[in-house]
């Protein structure tokens, strides 16, 4: 082609200015005037201006089917040959298979086609089919997905799936086909070209596979932040400005709603850890962020803990803060919260007395209020060196209460101890990020159910360890609601397949009363006390929330006015001079009101249990739309009772008024609400319930 661009200059030669290049790709669209002999080059990967596969499209057949594929390509020189591919395999003819593969035919020395033929398709034949070209220099291909269904392919049934990435309706579908839907929840699904699809396999036996959700969005607003922050890259010049505003979304943890938003909390704690050691304040927003976690529902952690471990993350992230954080310029180092205390000491063994110390609380007395606030304070350490054996019964510090005490024993270093140690303690409210995900273990007896019942404490040693012939650890802990059958134990976070669970190896109760525990531990763990409760809701229980008393005084009152005027008008309905349809429109508009503002003082506050709020939701939507069309029935009635004047017959003449049923009334004033009712609950059900995230 040397000569093509001097040709193409010459004078007798005529070429528009339109006249572009179509192939190869690199010269695609470039005028065909403006070519150089340097453009004109074979270099690059191959390029075929022919190469068809038919089928071209994905196909659908069954067993036993006849199916023929043609590949026809560009012939470059001797060395261009056709070959086939089924996954990746190399076909060859097989006529007990009904595999027939036909010799190449070359036409008009330009291109070359080879023919394959399945004549009885199999189910096995299912995959992909790939044309292959292969010539001196390069290869290139074509490839076309076939699926294979049996004569008696099933189906799977529609379904519907509801999840943190949206709300999906899959279709029947047949078995052994993939189908799609588009993440058509938000607008911004497109990007570019690409939409952004779920998908989800219908197996040969007719069940849905899981789906696969990944590139939709997350409906909810705060798990969608989450998941942005994970996918920040975090190091040392942006690691404090990310951890602040991390933290701006822990505050509220009591609104999420799902697993996912507390494991990205966990990793990014995992994230921003790694440089805690160069940044002190790191330690302390991580620290904050735990204690803020605990506000999240008991119920929540507990699937995230089930599924990724995310409490157990949480947990060990906070158990490293001591390790980066002491240094011979920062010996010590202390965090308080609402739910979490920390203490961390640089011990030195040779001068080591023993140590004992309290996670405490303020219990302050409002002067004037007599109000106690102690549950508003925050949670903190205690400590005091050179005292052995102190537990909660002998701790008593004017308005403070200590929730657990934790001594450890003056032989805890063994004589040939490094010269410094890193000592930590942690204390935890409650153990809402130790959850249980079995229903067994060896706490567990005689149908009983043990829960947490205490704070629980953590000790633990870095740079060192405890002596083998030391004495036993002492930890003493106040319990958080009455309960019996106190059991020690530590938490474990192999057990369970890497969930952790709570186990009894190595503690022991030395001594129990309705208000404290004692135990003894021989290692360094997480501790608490499990209980059987008595009497009393488990914590995991939302609280019900009550309105201000003035709006159930005066429902109260409302109602027995509606009732008053009901039971009097349909005792005295003879004395009474109204008219029939007033009298109707009466006691239906009464009975409406009753019912609406019974239902809402009654209802309004459970949005803690989901089944009952979606019943009170709907009946307050029937209830309201039934009372407003109750109210244009009744000043319907009254309007033509009291301003509508029939025209008047002629004297002597007698009119029997026509009498039209009331059911109209109902069909409008009943029906339509129950229509209304009706469709918005069979369209989503969680139309009704708490819209809080």
């Amino acid at each position: 082609m040397r000569w093509a661009p001097a040709y193409f200059h010459k004078p007798f030669i005529r070429l528009s200015e339109d006249t572009i290049c179509a192939f190869p790709s690199s010269l695609k669209g470039k005028p065909l005037k403006g070519l150089k002999e340097s453009q004109l080059t074979c270099d690059g990967p191959l390029e075929l201006h022919t190469l068809v596969l038919l089928p071209s499209l994905r196909q659908v057949v069954f067993q036993g089917d006849r199916l023929p594929f043609q590949c026809t390509a560009a012939l470059l020189d001797q060395s261009t040959s056709l070959h086939w591919r089924h996954n990746g395999q190399v076909v060859t003819s097989d006529l007990e298979q009904g595999i027939s593969l036909e010799e190449s035919v070359v036409h008009d020395c330009t291109l070359v086609t080879s023919e394959l033929i399945l004549s009885n398709v199999r189910v096995a034949s299912s995959g992909e089919w790939e044309c292959l070209v292969e010539t001196a220099r390069g290869n290139t291909s074509r490839k076309v997905d076939i699926v294979v269904l049996e004569s008696s392919a099933s189906y799977c049934p529609a379904e519907r799936v509801a999840n943190n990435r949206g709300d999906f309706r899959w279709p029947r579908t047949l078995a052994g086909i993939t189908a799609f839907q588009p993440c058509l929840q938000y607008h911004f699904a497109v990007e570019g070209n690409i939409e952004k699809r779920a998908l989800r396999r219908c197996d040969r036996s007719g069940h849905w596979e899981e789906g696969d959700y990944s590139q939709c969005q997350y409906v909810n607003d705060i798990t969608r932040v989450l998941y942005t922050f994970v996918l920040m890259q975090v190091n040392a010049s942006n690691a404090l400005t990310i951890a602040h505003q991390l933290r701006t979304y822990t505050v509220e943890a009591s609104a999420f709603s799902d697993a996912m938003d507390v494991l990205y909390v966990a990793r990014m704690m995992e994230k921003l850890l790694v440089h805690a050691g160069l940044i002190r304040e790191l330690s302390e927003i991580i620290f904050e962020m735990a204690s803020n976690m605990m506000q999240v529902d008991e119920q929540i952690l507990w699937r995230a803990q089930k599924e990724e471990q995310a409490c157990s993350s949480i947990v060990q992230s906070l158990e490293k803060i001591a390790m980066l954080s002491l240094n011979s310029n920062s010996q010590d180092l202390a965090m308080s919260s609402r739910n979490i205390a920390l203490d961390a000491y640089l011990i030195k063994p040779a001068r080591y007395t023993g140590l004992s110390c309290t996670a405490l609380q303020r219990r302050d007395v409002g002067v004037g209020e007599g109000t106690d606030t102690g549950h508003d304070m925050l949670l903190r350490f205690r400590c005091t060196t050179g005292v052995l054996n102190a537990t909660l019964h002998s701790f008593a510090v004017k308005n403070t209460i200590g929730l657990a005490s934790v001594s450890l024993p003056l032989t805890l270093f063994p004589p040939a101890a490094p010269t410094d140690c890193k000592l930590q303690f942690l204390a935890f409210r409650n153990g809402k990020l130790f959850p249980n995900t079995s229903n067994t273990s060896r706490t567990v007896e005689q149908g009983k159910r043990h829960v947490v019942n205490s704070p629980v404490v953590y000790v633990g040693l870095d740079g060192c360890s405890s002596w083998n012939f030391s004495d036993p650890i002492t930890i003493s802990l106040r319990h958080s609601f009455p309960g019996s059958d106190s059991v020690a134990v530590h938490w474990n976070f192999d057990t369970q397949d890497g969930r952790g669970g709570w186990s009894q190896d190595g503690c022991e109760l030395i001594g129990s009363d309705p208000n404290i525990s004692t135990l003894i531990c021989f290692h360094f763990s997480n501790y608490a006390v499990l209980q059987e409760l008595h009497n009393i809701h488990h914590p995991s229980l939302v609280p019900v929330e009550v309105l201000h008393p003035v709006i159930y005084t005066c429902t109260a009152i409302l109602l027995l006015c509606l009732f008053t005027v009901l039971i009097t008008h349909i005792l005295h309905h003879s004395s009474i001079g109204i008219s029939r349809k007033s009298w109707h429109t009466l006691l239906n508009l009464c009975f409406r009101i009753a019912m609406t503002t019974a239902v809402f003082a009654g209802g309004i506050t459970l949005t803690s249990y989901s089944s009952i709020c979606q019943a009170v939701g709907i009946a307050l939507h029937y209830s309201t739309l039934s009372t407003l069309l109750w109210i244009s029935v009744s000043a319907r009635v009254i309007y033509k009772d009291a301003v509508w004047q029939s025209d008047r017959p002629p004297e002597g003449e007698q009119v029997i008024p026509t009498q039209r049923p009331m059911l109209r009334f109902y069909l409008i004033a009943d029906g339509v609400p129950l229509i209304i009712c009706g469709i918005t609950a069979a369209v989503n059900i969680n139309n009704y319930g708490d819209a809080n995230p």
